[in-house]
């Protein structure tokens, strides 16, 4: 396969956001092991072929997986990369941009970054299940509700509950719509649909902009009541 440090490869960078030629800087190959491998077909003789390449621009690490079937030509029947690409045809469909709240709770916080990380990876049981956990997590926190009673008041009338702070009914009517596709992640291991998923994360967003970011701003301009602040903050809520 060539000399490990001449060989060089085209492949998106996502630190230079464009594809860039990437060095060859280790190459491992062995036998598919049986069972191993779910795309091949009729489980036929196969090497995997594992490269570690390093981006020529900014020397940003790529693992590299291909699958090889024992053919003449060597054509990879896949290729998987790690971390995955984010190009910017696919990044809307892979990945999730997480936003930056810096008045919500440091636990709150962790919690939200790794539903993002989750969606991204495409593991969208955990993430749906994360998602309704951190729904009932500012529940708590924002309506105040002591550790002691939080297992004795269900989710939904928390959430109807927090229709007193939220101003938008859609949010809350659509809090409560994908809270229900959280009990069938975490009873029945369901996995939502993604765009519905995409869709929850970013009413939740939403309403955590709402509770923790518009009432500090209102509390910052001083002269400017909250409800002039929730007249002109317009978000963009899918119905």
């Amino acid at each position: 396969m060539g000399d490990p440090e001449q060989e060089k490869k085209s492949i998106f960078c996502n630190w230079c956001k464009g594809r860039t030629a990437h060095i060859l800087r280790a190459r491992s190959v062995r036998p598919r092991r049986v069972g191993e491998g779910e795309r091949e077909q009729d489980c036929c003789p196969a090497d995997l072929v594992t490269s570690i390449w390093t981006c020529g621009g900014c020397d940003a690490e790529t693992f590299e997986t291909q699958f090889r079937s024992k053919d003449p030509e060597g054509t990879p029947d896949w290729v998987e990369y790690y971390p995955p690409r984010k190009e910017p045809g696919d990044l809307e469909e892979q990945s999730l941009e997480g936003q930056r709240f810096p008045h919500l709770s440091e636990g709150l916080a962790r919690w939200y970054r790794e539903i993002v990380v989750c969606f991204s990876q495409d593991c969208l049981v955990l993430c749906m299940v994360g998602l309704r956990s951190l729904i009932e997590g500012v529940c708590d926190e924002k309506l105040c509700i002591e550790v002691s009673l939080r297992k004795k008041i269900s989710l939904e009338d928390k959430i109807k509950r927090l229709s007193t702070l939220v101003p938008d009914p859609n949010i809350i009517i659509a809090v409560q719509d994908f809270k229900d596709a959280g009990n069938d992640a975490a009873h029945r291991q369901e996995a939502p649909d993604r765009e519905l998923l995409r869709q929850s994360i970013h009413v939740t967003e939403e309403l955590i902009s709402y509770l923790y970011e518009l009432g500090e701003k209102a509390t910052r301009a001083g002269s400017v009541s909250k409800k002039a602040v929730l007249r002109t903050f317009k978000p963009d809520i899918v119905q």
